[in-house]
């Protein structure tokens, strides 16, 4: 409906916010030190052992 009322100064505002939690959730996705949420055994056999020498030595 924004579109619809060219209301510039909402649309500014929902195109704003969109981009701060994108990029919000690319900065968390970066930084998260974490094992996936599937656990660390599960993470490991996804990877392979090619994968986890990758990380190990990274």
């Amino acid at each position: 409906q924004v579109v619809y009322l060219r209301d510039v100064q909402q649309w500014t505002k929902v195109l704003l916010s969109h981009s701060v939690l994108a990029i919000g959730k690319g900065v968390f996705g970066v930084v998260t030190i974490m094992p996936d949420s599937i656990g660390w055994a599960n993470c490991k056999a996804r990877l392979g052992p090619s994968g986890v020498d990758f990380f190990k030595n990274r």
